[in-house]
């Protein structure tokens, strides 16, 4: 337990350092520049959508597995999460090798509110 709440205080401190640099970096007056940061010539935003793609699928399989083991109807619904939000990433990530979708932002804050319903249901199912 205390462990967790290490881990729980690590997050959260990084979160906040990363957050506020951005905050202050908008601030300071400097425009971003027009030109998307790359790697490689990729997108690091469409990147790092596709590899949070490939975790959630990870994520998505260890779950199963579990609810498989288990049969706890929460754990049904944090895969079903899981399994949303690797669509999603996949569907930013899509347009690393292919031409872009028309709607896809929509579609992506769609599936955002169904992966925040779905977590939410499975930490208040019994």
């Amino acid at each position: 337990m205390r462990k967790n709440k290490i881990y729980l205080w690590i997050m959260t401190a990084f979160l906040l350092i990363a957050s506020v640099s951005f905050i202050l970096a908008l601030e300071s007056g400097e425009e971003l520049s027009v030109k998307d940061p790359g790697i490689f010539g990729l997108e690091i935003e469409k990147l790092a959508g596709f590899i949070n793609g490939i975790l959630a699928t990870v994520l998505f399989a260890i779950t199963v597995v579990a609810f498989r083991r288990d049969r706890r109807t929460r754990l049904a619904f944090v895969s079903l999460a899981f399994a949303l939000l690797a669509i999603r990433s996949f569907l930013v990530g899509y347009e690393l090798f292919f031409p872009e979708i028309a709607g896809i932002d929509p579609i992506t804050t769609i599936l955002d509110f169904f992966v925040m319903l779905s977590f939410f249901y499975g930490v208040l199912k019994k």
